[in-house]
């Protein structure tokens, strides 16, 4: 699964990629019917593999799976992104309609249509989250899965998928993809092919291509994906230098990854956490099956076909054996984060070093923000810099940057609790405090001083060894911003897959027209707005808004029961000097009061997509939406494509 899906598409490439999908789709409807009654397998171990952790799935018919799992529910992890992330339509339950074991050795993930339209389906995870090669050892994770019985227009938006995500993601849900994403089988659309793809670096972009991954597919082996049941695997093999990381069906290796295609903090920052959890889940609509077939669902998908998985099994071999579990937290969707007004955050990332202040090294490791040889204005913790606003700095010396591949990328772990729309940005500088700024994010209300969020910022090419300043600016005299760590990044030297690799992309989930109302909780053409001022309206975006200009979205329906309480823009910027400004939502007239918020400044380029959360104020009924933008300066600072509410 991919979870952060963000980067926006013309619709003459999306109509394009919907006609070739079609043909490739072209496939005969399998005969319906699942193997429920089939002969259960016990998950074979081969010699010298020892078993980690498993599950067969033994319960009795129509039992949920058992305490080893969490369920996941709702539509978005608590204060996580919306949609899951992937723009995915279905709402998770814990309802045994969706979720079930047979009683004859299988566990059903089964997605279902309600007479209203609305899809519901499961999602689970391991409750263990330290799953991880041990040193020297190799680790495999396998399943035996028959996918969605259903092909052709039937199957359009069904995605079935078997993966796993680095342990830091829980608690934090911002800090995708650096942690690690293992998809090691994901399917989409009934087509007979099984994808598995790596996610890992910085989002948009970086060494892994992001938001599409390193990826690689094939069809399944003899019998179709949807026919019958597969074994997929993914092993981490650190027996080998470099280390390499595999994909199997049916035992035919279709995609490795070795640790010498990316730069080592790329591989560090997902290999060297406490390890990984396993996830099952079948999704319904979103950006990958989006970006093969247009829209999805559609009138022609059919409701009830499920994902049927025989056993799921974690195994070790060689090393200094597996490591011992650890309790975590359970995960469900039925909450929001409140956020904290305490001034001290607690740092949630870990460096895969301790420097010492001023000791320079490598710009490619995460460098702790307390480890600033100098600062001004600062407030410098045991675990984070606090106390940033206009006019303040920190200073890193001596980082080396190589003589190869210039650096390209530059990313923070920040927090804000900064109320009242106070914002700023910050900038990376080479050598003095006063020098170019070389790139720059902007930054608003996280929701608190302890929602920390991993953001990255493109920077002018760097090599060679210099002070880093990273600087703080903002038109507010109130701080704005606490830091946690810092780390640069290069490009990473991914080859091209030979097999056709699709982007995953945030297409809308559905059409929408001029001032049509609708949910709120569908991906929203920014072009769709019902009326404007300032704005060029262009046919696959919003360009030219600045200071004083608005986008009207008629009757936006956000529901009766749980509030909306966050809003996720797709934009872009090509603003010089500086320029920033905030993007805004009001309820119901453009002059309101401002529900919620974020800053943007340059994030390289007209065209180069970000999607930005903000918290809003809990929001039901239906209402006119405006989103409104405010700048100090009189330059247009941002480009807007799409727009959606999470809950």
């Amino acid at each position: 699964m991919r979870l952060h899906s963000r980067t926006p598409r013309s619709r003459s490439t999306r109509s394009r990629i919907a006609r070739t999908a079609a043909f490739v789709g072209a496939v005969g409807l399998a005969v319906t019917g699942g193997l429920s009654a089939a002969r259960a397998q016990a998950a074979p171990v081969a010699d010298g593999w020892t078993t980690v952790w498993s599950d067969d799935f033994s319960g009795a018919a129509g039992a949920l799976p058992g305490s080893d799992w969490q369920i996941d529910t709702g539509t978005s992890y608590p204060g996580g992104p919306p949609a899951w992330g992937t723009w995915e339509v279905q709402t998770y339950t814990n309802s045994t309609a969706n979720l079930y074991t047979d009683g004859n050795g299988h566990l059903n993930i089964k997605p279902i249509r309600d007479a209203a339209g609305n899809w519901t389906s499961a999602r689970i995870e391991t409750k263990r989250s330290n799953f991880k090669a041990p040193a020297g050892g190799l680790l495999a994770i396998e399943s035996r899965i028959q996918m969605p019985n259903v092909t052709g227009d039937e199957a359009l938006g069904y995605w079935p998928a078997f993966w796993a995500l680095g342990s830091p993601y829980r608690g934090n849900w911002w800090n995708w993809p650096g942690i690690g994403e293992l998809d090691i089988m994901e399917n989409v659309n009934g087509l007979d092919r099984v994808w598995g793809v790596l996610h890992c670096g910085v989002n948009p972009g970086g060494p892994c291509n992001e938001t599409t991954g390193i990826a690689a597919s094939r069809p399944c082996p003899g019998s179709s994906c949807q026919s019958a049941f597969h074994t997929y695997r993914f092993e981490w093999d650190r027996s080998v230098t470099p280390n390499q990381l595999r994909w199997y069906v049916d035992g035919v290796e279709f995609h490795k990854v070795t640790q010498d295609q990316l730069p080592a903090d790329t591989w560090t920052n997902m290999t060297s956490h406490e390890g990984y959890f396993v996830l099952l889940n079948v999704a319904m609509g979103g950006a990958f099956p989006n970006a093969l077939a247009g829209t999805t669902p559609t009138a022609s998908t059919v409701s009830g076909r499920p994902m049927v998985v025989d056993y799921v099994s974690v195994q070790a071999k060689g090393g200094t054996g597996e490591p011992e579990p650890t309790p975590t937290p359970t995960a469900t969707a039925t909450a929001t984060e409140t956020p904290t007004a305490t001034p001290t955050p607690t740092a949630t990332a870990t460096a895969t070093a301790t420097p010492t202040a001023g000791s320079g090294g490598s710009a490619y490791r995460v460098i702790e923000a307390e480890a600033a040889s100098d600062s001004k204005g600062a407030s410098v913790g045991s675990s984070a810099v606090t106390g940033l606003g206009n006019g303040d700095w920190l200073k890193f010396s001596g980082l080396d940057f190589g003589s190869g591949v210039p650096a390209n990328q530059f990313v923070a772990t920040v927090a804000s609790g900064a109320s009242g729309g106070v914002s700023g940005l910050v900038e990376v500088r080479l050598d003095s405090p006063s020098a170019p700024v070389i790139g720059s994010f902007a930054v608003a209300n996280t929701g608190g001083w302890t929602s920390w969020r991993s953001v990255p910022a493109n920077i002018a090419g760097t090599t060679g060894v210099h002070d880093v300043y990273v600087t703080f600016t903002s038109g507010q005299p109130a701080d704005f911003v606490a830091i946690d760590n810092l780390s640069f990044a290069r490009p990473g030297g991914a080859e091209p897959t030979a097999t056709p690799t699709p982007t995953a992309t945030a297409t809308a989930t559905a059409t929408p027209t001029a001032g049509s109302g609708g949910s709120a909780y569908r991906v929203i053409e920014a072009e769709a707005a019902s009326d404007s001022k300032g704005a060029s309206v262009g046919s696959s975006a919003v360009t030219g808004l600045g200071n004083g200009d608005w986008l009207k979205f008629s009757g936006l329906d956000f529901g009766s029961g749980v509030p909306a309480n966050q809003f996720v823009a797709t934009v872009a910027s090509g603003a010089s000097g500086g320029v920033s400004g905030l993007v805004e939502v009001r309820l119901d007239s453009p002059s309101a009061p401002v529900i919620g918020s974020f800053a943007l400044a340059n994030t390289g380029g007209w065209t180069s997509w970000r999607s930005v959360p903000a918290n809003i104020a809990g929001t039901t009924g239906v209402h006119d939406v405006y989103v409104t933008f405010t700048s100090g300066q009189p330059a247009d600072f941002v480009a807007i494509d799409t727009i959606t509410f999470g809950r």
